[in-house]
């Protein structure tokens, strides 16, 4: 949860089915991350009713609402079959929970208040020492890149000319790299030839070879490797083109 939070991420279904664990060796890791957005599009109206907090958030304060309420299940060895109120589930806490350490922390996260909660990684710190760190990955600023739309022609164009596979997932993975990338309108075409011919590499060999490339980029060598290059290096592109 620590990561996820620390990635500006929301789980939106935190609930015992969606915590696997693995008792030799023991591992725990939460599963189903089919709901999992950036917060502004936390899809928390989802999360099943009993851990759904009655104040539709769209922020990582529901998912330590739905840990409040997984703990008491887990500590209080209950099953909680009902929605209950803030006051019903304090009720519930106080009665069901002897280890006043865990009883603290189970009150604070099912608080009326949002802000009151504890985060993922004061409870980490809390209950054992330890402290994570997360690389939160920047969310890039989108650009309009209509002026490139002549090099999707073209894309799609030599892609039926050469029977390439995949064009339509090698547009949408270039788009996404000019999209998030300052380019020129003379680097569009480039950058469309490259992905055309990492496209003959990955998914199927065809005559649209190297030679070729550079004919239709009008390119050298030298400079046509630097757009694929810089395509091959971003991960993204990578991601959008070997997706299952």
């Amino acid at each position: 949860m620590c990561e996820i939070h620390g990635r500006g991420l929301v789980h939106g279904d935190i609930k015992p089915g969606n915590i696997l664990i693995n008792r030799r060796p023991l591992k725990v890791a939460i599963a189903d991350l089919g709901f999992v957005s950036l917060d502004r599009y936390a899809k928390v109206k989802y999360t099943a009713k009993v851990y759904r907090d009655s104040v539709i958030r769209q922020s990582f304060v529901h998912d330590l609402f739905s840990l409040g309420v997984l703990m008491i299940e887990l500590f209080g060895r209950i099953k909680i079959r009902a929605v209950c109120t803030y006051k019903e589930l304090r009720i519930i806490t106080r009665d069901k929970i002897s280890d006043k350490k865990i009883q603290k922390i189970i009150l604070d996260l099912i608080d009326e208040n949002p802000h009151r909660r504890p985060q993922a990684r004061d409870i980490l710190l809390h209950l054992y020492g330890e402290r994570i760190q997360i690389q939160r990955k920047e969310v890039p600023n989108i650009r309009d890149i209509v002026h490139c739309s002549h090099a999707f022609s073209k894309m799609r164009e030599l892609g039926t000319k050469y029977k390439l596979a995949m064009i339509e997932r090698c547009i949408e993975a270039l788009k996404y790299y000019l999209q998030t990338h300052d380019t020129d309108d003379e680097d569009c075409i480039a950058y469309g030839i490259a992905m055309l011919l990492i496209s003959s590499s990955i998914y199927r060999i065809s005559k649209f070879n190297l030679s070729r490339a550079l004919n239709y980029a009008d390119l050298s060598e030298d400079d046509f490797l630097y757009y694929i290059c810089d395509l091959l290096a971003n991960n993204d592109v990578i991601n959008i083109l070997l997706k299952a």
